[in-house]
């Protein structure tokens, strides 16, 4: 009698154990990884087939989102591959004319305040370089994709992405760090233009220069350090870029406030610097000659529109961060039950349609806001002098003699 009661028992513990391996466990909060999104195993668009778990979709097992951006239309792409070309192309044109500008007549240009314009330019340089490498036949899909068609993440401790480590570096690094160049360059044209008659702002600044290059080279290398060592570098595909995370968290801590407080001091200083002009010419007015008048008059309205031209930059940053902060959750939602429609997991309806999604629109004004800014701070340098340093350049790279400036010595000034 007690084998046989004991045998029953053992008996039930048998199916029950295998009723629990039938069924699938579930882990609170999450979604189960052993759903079987179709019969045949292979991943359906927007999703390719990986073995890094990590990058799984959850609820789809070996199943990875698409390097390319699936809330972007392939004509979507196409269209904004072709804006970043002309009109970055035309930022990297503007800063590299300026940059040869300095270095063709560095003797004479090698001055404060008018040296920070050219390493403003040089930053600009720099990060529109970084947007065109994707043009370089396949570099875009080698440095914003893995090799299995997923989107890069890289990790610090990876010695394999260090293409997408370099490319980030020379994008945001420079970006930043042309960022407190502006701010340099709003507190020496105040110095300038606040002292022009002492005769004295040249050699005070001169004496800070080594100061200006700290400031503006570390505190950008301590920002990328940062993000780049808590694996916040991701590759952006739609723009052809490594770039900071896409977390609203990220962006506004490591992008948004650093560039509004720099618009903002930097603006303060061009602002009063204008204003110092403005009282000069009220001021002296009857005493200046007409040449020194139509010279302030031109750098009043080149200032003024210098400063609104990156105000204006500064509100469309702002406004696309809003943007990305109100609407990000509802993208993600509809992106996921685009990816479960697709994958044959809900049938809800026989078409799958993403409803909201950012548009590439949004991209394009971002865009306009960085390579714009880049275009103004080469404006700086859009002057008949730049015209004349050319020239003599030329006439000495073809042995033709021409009128050079004459240099007097400090006495005889």
């Amino acid at each position: 009698m007690y084998l046989e009661e004991e045998r029953c028992w053992s008996r039930k513990r048998d199916r029950k154990r295998k009723a629990l391996k039938k069924t699938p466990r579930k882990r609170e909060g999450t979604v189960s990884r052993d759903l079987h999104f179709n019969t045949t195993g292979q991943c359906s668009a927007p999703l390719i087939s990986t073995s890094n778990e990590n990058l799984w979709v959850d609820g789809i097992r070996g199943c990875a989102v698409q390097c390319a951006d699936p809330m972007l239309t392939e004509e979507e792409h196409k269209m904004l591959q072709n804006f970043i070309a002309w009109f970055g192309g035309i930022c990297l044109a503007c800063s590299a004319v300026t940059v040869l500008t300095y270095m063709i007549d560095w003797k004479c240009a090698r001055k404060y305040p008018a040296l920070i314009i050219f390493y403003i330019n040089f930053c600009f340089l720099v990060a529109s370089i970084g947007f065109m490498v994707q043009f370089n036949s396949t570099a875009k899909e080698k440095i914003t994709c893995n090799s299995d068609g997923t989107l890069l993440h890289p990790k610090p401790s990876s010695g394999e992405d260090w293409s997408c480590i370099v490319l980030f570096v020379c994008v945001y690094y420079f970006i930043i760090a042309a960022g407190m160049w502006f701010i340099i360059l709003g507190y020496s044209l105040h110095r300038s233009f606040k002292s022009l008659a002492g005769g004295q702002c040249q050699e005070n600044l001169e004496r800070k220069a080594k100061n200006f290059h700290r400031i503006s080279w570390s505190i950008p290398f301590i920002f990328t350090c940062f993000i780049i060592a808590f694996g916040e570098v991701k590759a952006d595909s739609a723009v052809g870029i490594c770039f900071l995370s896409p977390t609203v968290e990220v962006r506004v801590l490591a992008l948004l406030i650093p560039i509004s407080i720099i618009v903002c001091i930097g603006s303060v200083f061009l602002i009063k610097g204008l204003i110092s002009l403005v009282k000069m010419k009220l001021e002296c007015s009857n005493i200046i000659s007409d040449n020194a008048n139509k010279k302030i008059k031109r750098t009043i309205f080149r200032l003024g529109v210098f400063i609104l031209a990156i105000v204006i930059f500064l509100i469309i940053t702002i406004a696309c961060h809003i943007y990305v902060f109100m609407n990000g959750k509802d993208w993600n939602k509809s992106l996921r039950n685009f990816i479960l429609c697709s994958s044959k997991i809900t049938s809800d309806s026989s078409e799958c349609v993403m409803g909201n999604r950012p548009g590439v629109n949004f991209y394009i004004l971002h865009l306009v806001a960085l390579f714009g800014s880049g275009i103004a701070m080469s404006s700086w340098c859009w002057t008949l002098n730049s015209v004349k340093a050319w020239r003599r350049f030329l006439r000495r790279v073809a042995n033709v003699g021409g009128d050079e400036p004459v240099r007097l010595t400090k006495h005889k000034v």
